[in-house]
């Protein structure tokens, strides 16, 4: 499944991803994420588990490679997410994480940091995402 977002600060964000396991409220999953931003270009494949807490809450861990599969660098990330409707087709999500450099240099435009972000999205259908998104980050 195909999914665009649209950013805030006008960057195109093209992600692909595969459920390998889906058990519950547990998945663990592999996504290769596409980005062209103004002053660059950049891809990362991400690989993660995410557990459902509450019917609107997960808790998740994911390792990036950026770069891709060959990438100089990857990072851990952990942290909490909330999805909830504020309309039909609406929803406001509210989400903190942890991101650590593991490999690699830190990167200088996602180093490491606690942060907390604030977002709305629209899903006018299956195949499109249109977001907005705050973000904090404490380095």
């Amino acid at each position: 499944m195909k999914i665009i977002s649209l950013f805030l600060y006008l960057c195109l964000l093209i992600s692909n991803e595969l459920d390998v396991i889906e058990r519950e409220k547990r998945k663990a999953y592999i996504r290769q994420e596409y980005g062209h931003f103004d002053e660059r270009k950049e891809t990362r494949t991400a690989v993660g588990i995410e557990a459902e807490l509450s019917p609107s809450t997960s808790a998740f861990n994911e390792y990036r490679l950026n770069g891709g599969i060959d990438g100089n660098s990857s990072q851990q990330s952990i942290g909490i997410r909330n999805k909830f409707n504020l309309a039909e087709n609406l929803t406001g999500n509210l989400s903190v994480e942890k991101l650590d450099t593991l490999s690699g240099e830190e990167r200088k435009s996602r180093p490491d940091a606690f942060s907390a972000a604030v977002g709305i999205e629209y899903l006018p259908n299956e195949n499109l995402k249109l977001t907005s998104r705050f973000e904090h980050r404490h380095e």
